[in-house]
């Protein structure tokens, strides 16, 4: 389980509230994550991101714990 972390919790990975996500290609032609659901998230440097296309990977263990950098904005 612990390969499983330090491979989600990669450069790209987006931690909000102890939990990961990742954020697919918009052009997707197949499953979307989260149904297709539309979310805006703004990351800790300011940018803001908006997808179609979001995975959460799960709740971070404490083995592996990273620190929040992103958060959900508007409605959700």
């Amino acid at each position: 389980m612990q390969l499983y972390w330090e491979e989600a919790l990669d450069d790209e990975a987006l931690i909000i509230d102890g939990e990961c996500y990742h954020v697919a290609p918009e052009k997707n032609h197949g499953v979307r994550g989260f149904g297709g659901r539309e979310f805006t998230i703004q990351k800790a440097n300011g940018e803001i991101i908006k997808t179609t296309n979001l995975w959460r990977q799960g709740k971070i263990p404490d083995y592996a714990y990273r620190q929040d950098n992103a958060k959900f904005i508007g409605k959700q």
